[in-house]
């Protein structure tokens, strides 16, 4: 999967403003789709950052 880095294009402003610069993704672009659960490889590892019941982010070392 390859993530390409989108400007934050939503209704909701404070998600748009909060992710104004060029290095930031608003985890609506990760978690598109009803995505629950995405994996990260970084450093020979891998991780799974994944949205909780509570809307919450978590990142996990599988």
């Amino acid at each position: 999967m390859s993530l390409m880095l989108l400007p934050a294009t939503t209704a909701d402003d404070t998600a748009t403003k909060s992710c104004a610069k060029p290095h930031c993704l608003d985890s609506r672009q990760i978690f598109h789709d009803g995505l629950k659960h995405v994996e990260i490889s970084h450093a020979g590892m891998r991780y799974l950052l994944s949205i909780t019941q509570h809307n919450k982010l978590i990142l996990t070392k599988i």
